[in-house]
């Protein structure tokens, strides 16, 4: 009899214990206009996904008296609807789970929050339609297969603070034509670039980039040897570059990054007819005065 009493106390026990975990479980998972999100204590939040019929993802900044300061692994896992997702408010986030936007094929631009210092593994992997993608400037590591089979991203930046790039991080990326590699990056894993077929990099001599792309065979062009106005990245400054600009003004051709830094001869941050005229004026050796020919940094 004691024995069965004993028993029944000890179940009771687990019992009450179990259901406490439960509470408190339910009491840390809430939902907001179609948010789910998980409490990670009393000053911070966990995005940790959204109801399905979500196209367009505006978070809130705060829960309450908590700060978003996280997306979850996987929160948005193979989600095809969503279509747009919008950071500018998210002050507080400083990491974004492994997978988190894994397979979301409806998202096209992205602009990830500025205190970010990691882009976590295979977080946008299978992201098929992303074509631009904007990291902030604390980033320091591209964690493994980040962008893997992102084929239609064209642009993205690489923060000087920058250091690691990691394995597939942007392989199969089959539309990424120039990508600028900081000097602060020290680590590029070996197949970081795989199938890259379209891809050229822009380095700085002798920095670990530079090396790495020799030793790799990818195509490479020096930016700390590139001049103003020379927007064919040819080496030399002549009317094929005016024509150049030309044709990329009449959206015959475009340039690329590196070639349109080179050929914003005016320093206004578009290529325009305006570019081409002045170098026109630096052959006709009118007085200009912005340093046509010159190497830029």
């Amino acid at each position: 009899m004691k024995t069965t009493k004993k028993l029944m106390t000890m179940i009771l026990a687990f019992m009450f214990a179990f259901a406490s975990l439960i509470t408190v479980k339910a009491n840390s998972y809430l939902t907001s206009d179609g948010y789910y999100f998980w409490m990670e204590g009393d000053e911070a939040v966990a995005i940790h996904g959204c109801d399905i019929s979500k196209t367009q993802l505006f978070f809130p900044v705060m829960l309450g008296n908590a700060f978003i300061t996280s997306i979850d692994e996987n929160a948005f896992l193979q989600n095809k609807t969503i279509s747009s997702v919008e950071f500018a408010q998210l002050s507080h986030i400083t990491r974004i789970g492994d997978g988190a936007f894994y397979g979301c094929t409806g998202i096209e631009t992205i602009a990830l929050p500025q205190r970010l210092k990691k882009v976590s593994e295979s977080v946008f992997q299978n992201c098929t339609a992303l074509n631009s993608v904007e990291l902030g400037s604390n980033v320091e590591s591209i964690d493994a297969q980040a962008f893997y089979n992102c084929r239609n991203m064209n642009t993205i930046n690489l923060p000087e603070s920058l250091t690691s790039i990691g394995t597939l991080a942007f392989a199969e990326c089959q539309s990424l034509a120039y990508l600028e590699i900081p000097q602060s990056v020290t680590s590029i894993a070996d197949s970081t670039f795989h199938n890259d077929s379209n891809l050229t990099l822009g380095v700085y001599y002798d920095s670990y980039a530079f090396n790495y792309a020799k030793e790799k065979g990818i195509p490479y062009v020096l930016i700390d040897s590139v001049i103003l106005g020379d927007a064919n990245l040819d080496g030399f400054l002549n009317i094929n570059d005016v024509t150049a600009i030309q044709r990329h003004t009449a959206e015959y051709q475009k340039l690329n990054e590196l070639q349109a830094k080179a050929g914003d001869t005016n320093g206004d941050g578009k290529i325009s007819i305006d570019d081409a005229t002045l170098i026109q004026s630096y052959f006709a050796e009118f007085d200009i005065t912005v340093p046509i020919g010159e190497l830029f940094k």
